[in-house]
């Protein structure tokens, strides 16, 4: 199934994996509104308000986002990452 070459000679299999991988800022994709939602649940769970569940969940995902801003920035692609 992935064994054509591709006139650039990368076979299907490597552009299909390139596609594929996450990295990093795909999971803080993932990691910030899953924050949100069960820190939330669980300020909701402790009987607190929906305003206060919601500002204490603001704290870890802002942090979250800190990190893919400041500690591990988007960089831009390299030549072989980049999609033809």
């Amino acid at each position: 199934m992935f064994s054509s070459d591709s006139p650039d000679g990368e076979t299907d299999a490597e552009v299909h994996d390139a596609r594929t991988d996450a990295t990093v800022h795909d999971a803080v994709v993932v990691a910030i509104p899953a924050t949100l939602v069960l820190v939330a649940l669980a300020g909701l769970a402790a009987s607190l308000s929906v305003p206060t569940a919601l500002g204490v969940a603001s704290v870890p995902a802002t942090g979250i986002v800190g990190y893919a801003l400041f500690y591990r920035p988007p960089t831009a692609p390299s030549e072989k990452e980049r999609p033809r």
